[in-house]
């Protein structure tokens, strides 16, 4: 089983530390700005939800170049060590900003947080293709999926419930260095692998570097395409998860643990789906005995390449077919969720605060909670695939690069989002009216990601 071998437990350790810091921090402030708003600052909830998202995501659209070129020419372990030294100086500057009751300061933590995750993002999925071997991919992306999720679920939680207690400040900083320091301490144990093009000519350009990781991920026609559906999932992702909070407390009537409940299930959703997608793609693999047929050439530079064209090609199909059902049920959900959110008008819970045990009760929450685990299984088929298909079809020397061109679209991607939705709720629309613009979207973007060939 992958997940105990030693280099893939460190590096899952690692990059769960790292998530679960990020979103303990990012949703610890959400929930307080949401719930205790008035506190720190007088622009509306929902829009400041929108800001801190985007604060967050900005950090990957100007540091992803950079990192994709470090962690193509040096060793990515010792890199990820670094990265963990990084987060432990952040957790001062969340002591900074919560000691001196400054939003300002706060924000800027969470975007030091955004820059900790954007050098290790290309280091995270780069790597994996050293570490394993190519039809170990599908599995360890399940893993590292689901793992994300639960980080993000446990954050949440954590976060949630340390912003409703007393002295919250206290316990979010102590919280924030003990999870840095756990994450530390598994990236010592990440064995070093070797650095693909260690004569690599760094450019400090953010612009004409991304220009040059985007023109190599274009010249690798599945490889774009598989970039291009990951940044849209992620778009559509940052706009349901932003907004949990205010779902939370304006259309159940919850308190600050519900937000909670509502990534629980989101989160469950989530790795009920990576798992299915694993055994679909397994069981497929031992129908037609394609596992076997991957060979490693040891003789080149390519860590993993594979021999067998025919079944490369009939891989790769799959995947993108997988890929492409787990969008469509996705719209699907989403089109339910844009639904629930314009027959549950605000109003009605105004006054109302619900503990999760009355509310776990309420038809409506349970009728979410349906909803929201739907998505996550869908969410999960969807994004597994086309993570496999980024490492297995990129080469080695510029296959950090080319994750670093993921990251830089999806922030693109994910800021734009951010932007349109603050847009729209400052110009009057609703939640419910923002979601089904963006289902619609998600359904076309579906139908033209299903008609694209895979076979190039």
């Amino acid at each position: 089983m992958i997940f105990f071998k030693r280099s893939f437990l460190s590096l899952f350790l690692t990059q769960f530390s790292g998530a679960l810091n990020d979103n303990l921090f990012k949703n610890a402030l959400l929930v307080l700005i949401t719930f205790h708003a008035s506190q720190w600052s007088t622009v509306a909830p929902e829009t400041l939800s929108a800001i801190a998202g985007g604060v967050f995501i900005l950090p990957f659209l100007l540091f992803s170049s950079l990192a994709g070129q470090l962690a193509d020419k040096y060793d990515k372990a010792f890199l990820a060590k670094l990265t963990k030294w990084f987060e432990l100086a952040v957790v001062a500057v969340v002591f900074v900003g919560f000691y001196i009751h400054s939003l300002t300061i706060l924000l800027f933590a969470l975007f030091l947080f955004g820059v900790q995750s954007a050098f290790f993002g290309p280091i995270k999925y780069a790597i994996l293709p050293q570490y394993l071997r190519s039809d170990e991919l599908v599995s360890a992306n399940a893993w590292v999926e689901s793992g994300t999720f639960v980080a993000v679920l446990l954050g949440t939680m954590i976060g949630a419930l340390l912003a409703g207690v007393s002295g919250a400040s206290n316990w979010i900083v102590f919280s924030c260095a003990l999870v840095a320091l756990l994450g530390w301490g598994a990236a010592q144990a990440l064995p070093s692998v070797a650095a693909p093009a260690p004569s690599l000519k760094l450019s400090f350009n953010p612009w004409l570097q991304t220009l040059e990781s985007l023109k190599i991920a274009r010249a690798q026609n599945v490889v774009y395409w598989s970039v291009l559906s990951i940044s849209w999932f992620w778009l559509y992702g940052l706009l349901v998860l932003s907004q949990f909070p205010v779902v939370a407390q304006k259309k159940l009537g919850g308190d600050e643990t519900s937000v909670a409940l509502l990534l629980m299930f989101f989160t469950v959703g989530i790795g009920f789906g990576s798992w299915v997608c694993e055994r679909w793609v397994n069981r497929q693999d031992n129908l037609k005995g394609s596992s076997a047929s991957l060979n490693v050439n040891r003789k080149t530079d390519e860590t993993f390449e594979i021999k067998n064209l025919d079944v490369a090609l009939k891989r790769r199909v799959q995947l993108h077919r997988i890929s492409t059902f787990g969008g469509f049920g996705l719209a699907l959900a989403g089109g339910f969720f844009s639904l629930w959110l314009w027959l549950h008008s605000a109003e009605s819970m105004q006054g109302q605060t619900l503990s999760i045990s009355v509310l776990i009760k309420q038809p409506q929450a349970v009728f979410l909670i349906f909803i929201l685990c739907s998505m996550g299984f869908f969410g999960g088929i969807y994004t597994v695939p086309l993570y496999t298909l980024m490492q297995s079809e990129s080469q080695s020397q510029t296959r950090a690069r080319v994750i670093a061109a993921n990251n830089v679209l999806n922030a693109a991607f994910m800021l734009g989002g951010a932007l349109v939705s603050s847009v729209l709720l400052w110009a009057g629309f609703g939640l419910s009216a923002v979601f089904l613009i963006a289902g619609v979207a998600q359904l076309f973007f579906s139908l033209w990601f299903g008609r694209k060939k895979m076979n190039q």
